[in-house]
């Protein structure tokens, strides 16, 4: 460890990364980023979060941005961009307990997000996709965050059954869509 053993790795993931080698930069981000000093980590955990969604994996990608937000001053505008990458690829496949407290603490922090309509009905999605319909109605409850997450809504009730509250929904979310 140390000055050598770093250059080493920084000239690894440099010539990696102009071969095309994604694996072998994500290797050496690794790498560097144990060996790191505190005030270069947030740096090495964007460039593997970004690295590590480029190879598909993806619970290394939220491992990195989990890092990354906790390292960031709270109400942050960083911090909130951050937060709000981390939400969207967890909403993909995030358990249906863990996407809702994600938001509702992104919701509590940024309570005037431009980010709060998509996430509202990203995390809808993935926890209804998860098969709890029912707790992604009750998150997106009323008022929802905007024409997103009505839309979302709207096609959660449908799906529900709920003909005439799916309807009135997509109509009030196409005039902000």
């Amino acid at each position: 460890r140390g000055p050598p053993r770093t250059t080493f790795l920084d000239d690894i993931v440099q010539q990696a990364d102009a071969s095309d080698a994604p694996d072998v930069v994500l290797w050496g981000l690794v790498r560097l980023r144990a060996d790191a000093a505190s005030a270069a980590a947030p740096g090495l955990d964007v460039r593997i979060a970004s690295a590590a969604l480029a190879v598909g994996d993806t619970a290394l990608a939220l491992e990195a941005q989990t890092r990354l937000a906790r390292s960031l001053p709270p109400g942050s505008e960083e911090r909130r961009r951050v937060i709000a990458d981390l939400i969207r690829v967890e909403s993909r496949q995030g358990a249906p307990g863990t996407l809702r407290q994600r938001y509702t603490g992104f919701r509590t922090e940024f309570p005037t997000a431009p980010e709060l309509d998509e996430l509202a009905a990203l995390v809808a999605s993935g926890i209804a996709g998860a098969g709890e319909a029912s707790v992604a109605l009750e998150l997106l409850g009323d008022p929802t965050p905007g024409p997103r997450s009505m839309l979302e809504r709207g096609y959660l009730r449908l799906s529900s059954g709920e003909s005439e509250g799916g309807v009135a929904d997509l109509e009030a979310a196409l005039s902000g869509l």
